[in-house]
């Protein structure tokens, strides 16, 4: 996409945030590197202030080709699954050889009420084509062929709609790949004996058409082995973080379960959590999954690191898209109505190669995640710079956050300059006790470098200590522990940019004259450091003026979608909020989301968040689209963690004890400078 900045020739974007973070930290000269690079969301009236110059139509079989440039929409159906933001990539890298081509995104959220929406706006825009993977598939199909019966090339990804106006589905055959889950389920089962052999089955989105076909597949995948008994099936909703608990009650429920299914990896991820929670010897259970991404947390890694028994590659479909959007737009072309994507299965005889071929990072020099020990460690304090090749753990407090992704992202970019590094990555998934365990397991491994981004201090603070007092050297990101062992520590001053915010919004207040300015504040995570310091700097910053009331302060955990229900129940309580203060950008677009369900005049409040990354559905982005009306930049230290980690490893450096990152305000006047500074898409 080009020329971002002109807002006159871009099309703003729609909320697009996912389940976005809170706590990162980077140099004030660097720029956070975002997490895919897929273009601004789309925008419309429910959740954007500003929309497109109306795209000249073309007909639903296909384009002219006369037109030099086209509109493209892409209708998401939601963002948390880190396989949708896969898709969102792909789209958006595969767009980037077509200078012709401006693509614009919209989260559902997975709301299939905001889908319909969105591509209400999306018609009403007359954008070119449309590309779409529902939420649903009753609840969009009537949409869907609105859009196609408007002259709207329209081409379906991954879940279909019902009947059969749209131009082109492109997706893979769920049937056959929960069936191919299936067999690997049986012959495992019958290869190490298990009669019965007890089934938990995670499925996905009850009502979409991948859940029950992953399904079906796999129960007829299973049929050949009578052993294989599904002992429980919950719904997760694609998402992890409700698979842990929906597979912890399973295990309570069920004293002995062989194996787990679950419909996509990151479900099985979550089981894999819930049975060590649960003191489960997991080196005697099966998990599969559905996906097999080649990300540093995707499925393919997984298999490698010996969690996940076997994925099935899903592919996304994004650049198919594309590809056909070409013809369609400017060949004229007729496509098939139907493209049906090729998978393969994953296992540990065939993880590497398939690693290889797919470019999972670190695959050429032994991939992102061996269970193999790393040889010497260097002393805590620095290293001889004698050996040819280094393992670096990074152990993430979770991946839910958007933040968080960009700082993974930031530190496997960074480490691709070296060679000679090798970079693994855990995620805690917000559990304390997973964190530690990862750690634990570093330790074990004999990493040379360790890198954590703590979920909680006081809980990880031993087991740091551990790993530095080991002779390991200890970067610490973002979130502090407790005490000083560890070798440095790197991350921005939240209590500084708690107080920029504040400061912001009293001047806000008195400018618009609200006496009493009430203000909801949404709290990150409850005894993180970030979430402590960022609410005492507001209350700091808001001192200059007593105006300024708190009228409610939940906890949201750093997650959009805890924030949308924590805003809606605050809005429910207190019939007048003039200002949202959210501990980061996705709590306040969470925030914005619940102010506009409760039919709340949003052009007339302040919503104010931090991190402001430069990425589609970041707060820089959300500024120049209006929804936020300030965000500060919170860098998130990944790519000093790996210059640091260089150094110290390779020349021996004493680094200094503590790294401050610099922030910067973004607001209405300064968004543009800042987009271009950092690099937005479409810069």
């Amino acid at each position: 996409m080009r020329n971002f900045s002109r807002l006159g020739k871009v099309i703003s974007v729609g909320i697009i945030v996912t389940m976005l973070s809170a706590c990162g930290g980077e140099v004030a000269t660097s720029v956070p590197v975002p997490t895919n690079t897929s273009p601004p969301a789309a925008s419309n009236p429910t959740d954007t202030t500003t929309a497109p110059a109306e795209a000249t139509n073309t007909t639903a079989p296909g384009g002219s080709g006369t037109k030099s440039n086209y509109v493209i929409a892409m209708s998401q159906a939601n963002k948390a699954e880190p396989w949708r933001e896969a898709m969102n990539t792909q789209i958006a890298d595969a767009a980037k050889a077509h200078p012709e081509l401006q693509v614009v995104f919209a989260d559902a959220a997975q709301d299939n009420a905001k889908q319909v929406t969105d591509v209400e706006n999306f018609i009403q825009q007359k954008v070119d084509l449309l590309i779409i993977s529902p939420n649903e598939a009753a609840p969009l199909t009537a949409v869907v062929k609105k859009a196609y019966d408007s002259g709207i090339p329209v081409i379906v990804l991954d879940r279909a709609v019902n009947g059969d106006a749209y131009t082109m589905f492109i997706g893979a055959d769920n049937v056959k790949i929960g069936e191919m889950a299936g067999k690997f389920v049986a012959d495992w089962c019958k290869t190490n004996n298990h009669s019965p052999c007890n089934t938990l089955e995670i499925k996905g989105l009850s009502g979409s058409p991948p859940a029950a076909d992953r399904d079906s597949g796999f129960k007829t995948g299973i049929a050949n082995n009578a052993d294989v008994k599904i002992v429980a099936d919950p719904t997760a909703d694609w998402l992890r973080e409700k698979a842990v608990p929906a597979a912890a009650a399973a295990f309570q429920a069920n004293e002995q379960i062989d194996v787990v299914y679950g419909h996509n990896d990151p479900m099985a991820e979550g089981a894999y959590i819930a049975a060590k929670n649960a003191n489960k010897d997991v080196s005697k259970m099966l998990f599969v999954g559905i996906d097999g991404l080649p990300t540093p947390d995707g499925g393919i890694v997984s298999v490698l690191q010996g969690r996940i028994g076997a994925t099935f590659v899903y592919p996304t479909g994004g650049m198919q898209a594309i590809d056909w959007a070409v013809k369609i737009l400017e060949n004229g072309a007729t496509p098939p109505k139907k493209v049906v994507l090729e998978t393969e299965q994953v296992d540990s005889k065939t993880a590497p190669d398939v690693c290889t071929k797919y470019n999972c990072p670190g695959a050429g020099t032994g991939g992102t995640g061996g269970t193999g020990a790393a040889t010497a460690t260097p002393a805590a304090s620095g290293g001889t710079g004698a050996k040819s090749n280094y393992v670096i753990a990074m152990s993430q407090a979770n991946k839910a956050e958007p933040w968080r992704e960009a700082m993974n992202t930031q530190i496997a970019d960074a480490a691709k300059a070296h060679p000679e590094l090798q970079v693994v990555f855990a995620d805690a998934a917000q559990d304390n006790a997973k964190q530690v365990t990862d750690v634990e397991n570093f330790i074990q491994q004999k990493v040379d470098l360790l890198i954590i981004s703590p979920n909680e201090a006081a809980p990880l603070t031993a087991v740091v200590k551990k790993a530095y007092d080991s002779g390991i050297p200890v970067i610490v990101l973002d979130r502090a522990v407790n005490g000083d062992a560890y070798t440095m520590f790197i991350g921005a001053d939240n209590v500084k940019i708690g107080e920029m915010a504040g400061k912001f919004v009293a001047d806000w207040c008195k400018a618009n004259n609200h006496s009493p300015c009430n203000t909801l504040e949404i709290k990150g995570l409850s005894g993180s450091p970030p979430a402590a310091d960022r609410d005492s700097g507001f209350k700091t910053g808001i001192a200059t003026n007593a105006d300024v009331k708190i009228v409610a302060d939940p906890t949201a955990d750093w997650l959009r979608e805890k924030a949308v229900p924590a805003a809606a129940a605050a809005f429910q309580a207190n019939e007048q909020i003039d200002v949202v203060y959210g501990h980061n950008d996705p709590m306040a677009e969470g925030a914005y989301i619940a102010a506009k369900n409760a039919n709340k005049d949003v052009s007339k409040m302040l919503f104010v968040g931090i991190d402001g990354l430069p990425t589609p559905d970041g707060g820089i982005v959300s500024v120049l689209q209006g929804r936020i009306g300030a965000t500060f930049v919170y860098p998130t230290g990944g790519m000093q963690a790996i210059d640091w980690a260089v150094k110290i490893l390779e020349n021996g450096a004493t680094p200094p004890k503590k790294v401050v990152l610099e922030t910067e305000q973004v607001d209405s006047k300064t968004a543009s400078d800042v987009c271009t500074k950092y690099n937005c898409p479409g810069k």
